[in-house]
Order: C-alpha cells, then structure tokens, then sequence
C-alpha cells in the first residue's frame, strides 16, 4: 500500500503536489471533512427522528472517530508528498528562473547548442512534441534562430592542468549570515526528510586557474552550515523572502570570494568500465539533494575525515585520499593511491548556481574492471551498509542501484531540462548532474 501511494504521488505534476500539501499542512481537508461529516451525522439523525441526546451518543462519535483516521491518513499522505518534493522546496531548479533571476550573467551559464545529425534530425519531431531538447543538435525557434539549452553551472575545463596548489587555513572559520542564524531551527526543517549529520567541512573561498596552475584557497565551514545556506537556497523563510533572495538577489552573479554561502567543496566522478560503460547511481529519497534521480556514479561533499592531514590541514594528497575513499564507500570500488593521478582526473572545477554557486570539483576516471563485477561487489556493499544502524554509514550510499551507460548512447541521448531518454527509456536528472554531464562531453571532444 505504501508503494502504491508513493508510485501515485510521483506521477503527479509538481503544482498540484505543492497545492495538496499547502492544503494538507493547513489542515483545510481535515476542516472540510469535519464539517461535510457532522453535516451528515445530523441530515442522518433528523431522518431518522433522534433526539438530539441520541445522535451525539452514536453519529457525534462515529463522526470523531472517522476524523482521528481522516486525520492520520492526512498525515500521511502529506510526509510522503514532502519527501517527494523536497528538493523543490528548498531549491529552484528551473534554470529559465535562474537565468531570468542573474539576466546580467546570463554568459556565465552553461551552454549547449549544436549542429544535428541527419539520425538526430529525424528525431527531431518527437524530441520536440514532448518539450525535449535534443543533447548535441541544434533546435530552430519560430525565427529560425537557435534555441539554447541553459544548464546552472558556471564552469571552468581544466585542460593541461599541470599542477594544483591549495592555499588552506585551517584556523579561518566561516560565520553564519544572521538571516541564516536567526532561523536556523526553520531552515533546517526543510530537510527533515534527508538522513544527515554534522562534521567539520572544506570551504573553497576562491580559486583560479593560469597557465595549467589551479590555485585554491580554502579554510572551513561545517556541513549543517550549508544545509541552512546552499542547500536551501529557496526555502521560503517568510512570504518572498529566502536565502537566495537577501543574499543572492541579482541581477549579476556574486563571484565565488564575494559569497557569503557557506560554499563546501563537493565533487563528482564519472567512471568508464573496461567494457566502456559510465556507471551512474539511482539516488534514494532520504538524501540531501537530487532525490529520486540519476547521478553521477559518486557525488560527494569532500570530507575533512579523509581530507586532513594530522596538522589539519587540507593538501593534493588528501583530496585524493578523500575521492579514492568515496569511490569505495559509495561503489565498492578499489583504486590504489598510486594509480590515481590528481590533476590527469580531475577534468573540471565548477560553480553549482541551484545551490547559490556552492564549488565543486569534476573528475572522470576509466577502470580496468568490468561492469558485471562492479555491480555484483556494489550490491554485496548493499547487503552490508543495510545491517549498518549509524546514520554515518547509511550516508554513505546515495542509492541502492546502479545504473550503466554506454559512453556512445549517453553522448547521443535526448535531454531535457530535468529528464534524460537513453536507449527510449526516460530517467529522472537534475538540470545540475545534467550540466556535468555536458561538461563531461566537452572534455571527451577534447
């Protein structure tokens, strides 16, 4: 029954389920309800010529029972519409919005807009009956101009990237804005549905990238701090007013050292099989963000337990330390430290715009491991994560499936701002793992 409801509530268009909620969290149905039951209990009472006593001793309590069941059914009814729209509350992922919101920074988004192929021409048609944008084509507007595909990063390819040097300090602690201080305990309600906990995190104050050089610095932020900024950018704290609009409001975008977001470094490796295959993961629905989708095959905040040396400080060595720590937490895939080069992986270093431009590192890595005995180890880590009671070790897996692309089919497949169609099977992804996605495709040309 529960799957059921669940399976319901998914299909349903995001509007009606804001509507319902709003509805359900006001307690409006439950009002309706009441007054439609004690209307029917008395209609009932004076046909069958009661007395007043009476029908409050048999209708009035059927009535009050039936509302307590009413009630919890609501309840219901309204925790699973909440975990399925979660993310919609708390963050916009409609990128036109965005690009509307930032019109002076409109170059500073992700771009994509190519010529087709005749085999994409001819799917053209359909690609546009069902409001899809196809991924590497170029789609006419009624002027015949072309028709571009916004995606919420602000990127930057790191081609020849020859060396990485982290300006780190350790002792610089980021302060909470006071619109995030004074409503702390609301803006963290909106992730009541995610599994989460606290620990100390890597915050990117400013980098660049000169001459193959990509220089970063960074001091430290702790992870409820970007719960209660970045990653609730759009949770509405009164009427109109949100994160994004005090301290993001536009029309330009902040660069990344003017923030005041609490801006932890995330990442997130794409990896190629032996038998060319890029590995994603279906994404439960009790993570932070992205819930429901398809994502990259790891995303990950970069965590201090595996990113600190013990001085405390944030080195190349342990940003490598901390990815190869993830790959096997999250896949179950064992990379040696030798075999892992730093700046030939990392492929891109972007500003994440849905989360208020939160930094994050793109790495694409090829394995000479099949994609049977990937999956066949994924799922035995599956078995072992679930006997697991700690909310630290069930963060570790963002989801219990995975799922395996051919590079070829994922380079030709058809995209929407939200959807992607592989092989005409329809995927659920966010305009942001989209965006890395385009990213990816950028590079491989290359």
């Amino acid at each position: 029954m529960n799957e059921i409801i669940k399976k319901i509530v998914r299909i349903l268009p995001l509007k009606w389920k804001k509507n319902i909620l709003k509805r359900l969290e006001a307690k409006q149905f439950e009002v309706i309800l009441a007054v439609i039951l004690l209307g029917i209990s008395l209609i009932t009472g004076f046909i069958q010529k009661l007395n007043f006593s009476e029908m409050f001793d048999t209708q009035f309590i059927i009535s009050v029972v039936s509302l307590y069941f009413i009630a919890i059914a609501a309840n219901y009814l309204a925790a699973n519409i909440h975990q399925e729209i979660e993310d919609n509350l708390k963050l916009e992922f409609d990128v036109e919005k965005l690009v509307h919101r930032y019109p002076l920074s409109k170059d500073s988004f992700l771009l994509f807009s190519k010529k087709a192929t005749k085999k994409e021409e001819k799917s053209l048609f359909f690609s546009l009956l069902n409001k899809l944008f196809l991924w590497r084509n170029k789609n006419e507007d009624e002027n015949g101009k072309d028709k571009k595909l916004y995606f919420p990063l602000r990127y930057q390819l790191l081609n020849n990237l020859k060396k990485i040097e982290i300006i780190d300090d350790p002792q610089k602690q980021y302060m909470l804005p006071e619109l995030a201080k004074n409503n702390y305990n609301h803006l963290m309600s909106a992730h009541k549905h995610s599994v989460v906990y606290n620990q100390v995190n890597i915050r990117m104050d400013s980098y660049k990238f000169t001459d193959g050089v990509l220089t970063i610095n960074t001091s430290r932020t702790t992870y409820f701090d970007s719960l209660v900024t970045n990653r609730c950018m759009d949770f509405e704290i009164e009427k109109n007013i949100t994160i994004r609009e005090v301290l993001c409001p536009g029309p330009s975008l902040l660069p990344l050292e003017k923030s005041s977001l609490s801006n932890h470094i995330g990442f997130n490796v794409y990896i190629e099989t032996k038998d060319g295959k890029i590995i994603f993961v279906q994404r439960g629905y009790d993570v932070s963000i992205g819930k429901g989708t398809i994502g990259s095959g790891v995303s990950a905040s970069l965590k201090s337990m595996y990113a600190l040396n013990s001085n405390g400080c944030f080195e190349v060595s342990g940003l490598k330390k901390a990815v190869l720590s993830e790959i096997n937490d999250e896949l179950n895939i064992k990379i040696k430290s030798d075999e892992f080069i730093v700046k030939n992986s990392l492929i891109a270093i972007y500003e994440d715009l849905i989360e208020g431009g939160k930094p994050q590192f793109l790495f694409y890595y090829k394995i000479e491991e099949k994609f049977e005995n990937i999956n066949k180890n994924f799922n035995e880590n599956i078995k072992n994560k679930n006997k697991s009671k700690t909310r630290q070790s069930k963060m570790k897996l963002d989801g219990k499936k995975l799922l395996f692309v051919e590079k070829e089919n994922l380079r030709n497949s058809i995209v929407a701002t939200n959807k992607i169609r592989i092989n005409d099977k329809e995927y659920r992804i966010s305009a942001n793992t989209l965006g890395t996605l385009v990213i990816l495709d950028k590079y491989l040309e290359q």
